[in-house]
């Protein structure tokens, strides 16, 4: 749904959530008809380019019990948003839930999008409201799963993700 598109690139993504986050609560007006008709100015890159995204798994996988897998952010400059999405084998576990993590405490975060339709996938994305950003490493999110048997072996993967500073710069 174009209307859905804030940012005027004919693309509904988490640049789309970003804007959506920043203006929440806010009156929406529609993109200019300028990046509309396609004339987007190219942006630098952010300050957050150093930043990294690690998963670490707590524990191993038994049956009866959660696995807590921890998305960590390492080195940001100064993070007003992220989005990504998380791979896992849908043979071997079962999405339960996402919990917002502790590096954007102390800002207005009052969007935590959680979205998990196609197997093996959950997408992730979360934005600081107003001015605020956070800097240095900490947790993004918890994610959830419940074993549906006992591993040695498991993957769980960043397939794609996106973070942003106040700038809306990547």
């Amino acid at each position: 749904d174009l209307r859905a598109d804030l940012n005027g690139d004919d693309v509904v993504n988490f640049a789309d959530f970003l804007i959506f986050s920043n203006d929440f609560n806010k009156v929406a007006v529609d993109a200019s008809t300028a990046n509309r008709a396609g004339k987007l100015t190219p942006q630098a890159p952010g300050v957050n380019t150093n930043a990294e995204v690690s998963l670490n798994v707590k524990g191993d996988a038994k049956i009866g019990e959660n696995l807590v897998v921890n998305v960590d952010l390492s080195d940001a400059s100064a993070l007003s948003g992220w989005g990504m999405t998380v791979g896992f084998n849908a043979e071997q576990y079962e999405f339960v839930e996402a919990l917002e993590g502790d590096l954007l405490s102390g800002n207005d975060t009052p969007v935590f999008l959680v979205h998990s339709s196609d197997p093996g996938q959950v997408s992730l994305a979360n934005a600081v409201t107003g001015d605020g950003s956070a800097a240095g490493s900490g947790v993004l999110a918890q994610l959830v799963f419940r074993p549906k048997g006992e591993f040695e072996d498991t993957r769980f993967e960043v397939c794609e993700g996106v973070r942003f500073d106040p700038d809306r710069l990547e």
